[in-house]
């Protein structure tokens, strides 16, 4: 994994210069969106949403194990808005 210097050396200057304008929740977001940004990984936010899609699937709603698997990658890789309904 290739992470960009640049991009967190420029985001956490701002940060850290801004630090007491953030709540406990703000900086944790921020820390975690420029770690994201920097080594192109999901940041927490984006993990949480996709569990929380993860957690309303229900096995009923398919048909067979294949259709669910298939909502649970589309999880996965980001290809499911929060809104959009799973069913195949």
């Amino acid at each position: 994994m290739n992470m960009d210097h640049d991009y967190a050396r420029q985001k956490l200057q701002v940060l850290i210069r801004d630090l007491s304008l953030y709540t406990d929740d703000e900086f944790w977001r921020e820390m975690s969106r420029i770690a994201g940004g920097a080594t192109g990984t999901d940041h927490a936010e984006e993990l949480q949403a996709k569990l929380a899609a993860i957690g309303r699937l229900s096995p009923t709603d398919y048909d067979d194990r294949e259709q669910l698997l298939g909502a649970l990658f589309r999880i996965l890789r980001g290809q499911v808005d929060e809104e959009e309904e799973l069913d195949s």
